[in-house]
């Protein structure tokens, strides 16, 4: 179909498009394959494609993670009183058999951990509470 050169983050990933069917989309990242289904955003009729954490770090007074996808819980890396930094992975879901690291919108205190290790998360749950 088409490629496109997509920056998250300051980072560059070639994206190429491989077909759609239905609500399913097949594209490869990097030369990696990847699957996905398609859902419409109920809130809107304009969709708009946003990288959840970038959108979170605008602001450091964040206080609460959410999930922006519903998944399990397959590994959580930081403990409550732990200093982490912008950026830092807090845990990882996994979503249609892929592994998404969630990070940190903001260096600061985990003073809350909200989920546990291979609980179903619905997109939107918060995962992490940060001291002020």
């Amino acid at each position: 179909m088409s490629t496109y050169s997509i920056s998250v983050q300051g980072k560059s990933y070639l994206v190429a498009l491989r077909s759609r069917h239905g609500s399913t989309l097949s594209f490869a990242v990097d030369d990696v394959e990847y699957s996905v289904s398609l859902a419409p955003l109920l809130k809107s009729p304009r969709a708009t494609i946003t990288d959840v954490n970038t959108a979170q770090s605008a602001s450091s007074t964040i206080k609460e993670l959410r999930t922006p996808l519903p998944g399990i819980v397959s590994e959580i890396k930081v403990k409550e009183g732990q200093t982490v930094q912008k950026g830092d992975t807090l845990l990882v879901i996994e979503a249609m058999k892929m592994e998404n690291p969630i990070r940190s919108p903001r260096g600061g205190i985990v003073s809350k951990i909200h989920v546990s290790k291979d609980q179903e998360v619905p997109s939107g749950a918060v995962l992490v509470s940060f001291e002020s």
